[in-house]
């Protein structure tokens, strides 16, 4: 479980992106680190809002084995 919810992300980063305040300014009022911000809106810039709630993706033990035999 991520320690922000998906709606907390895409609220912030689109604050930044409207402009509404910096990237300071937003993680000052959030009480978020503003390296944690900084990722998020660049995760956003690039991705757009599925870029920002992406998760992990996980590989079974068979998968890994199976890329590590292939080497």
């Amino acid at each position: 479980m991520t320690k922000y919810s998906h709606q907390v992300r895409i609220e912030v980063v689109k604050e930044i992106d409207k402009g509404v305040d910096s990237i300071k300014g937003t993680a000052r009022k959030y009480g978020i680190a503003k390296t944690v911000v900084r990722s998020w809106y660049r995760r956003y810039q690039q991705g757009g809002i599925e870029g920002l709630i992406a998760t992990r993706q996980k590989y079974s033990a068979d998968f890994k084995w199976l890329q590590l035999s292939t080497c």
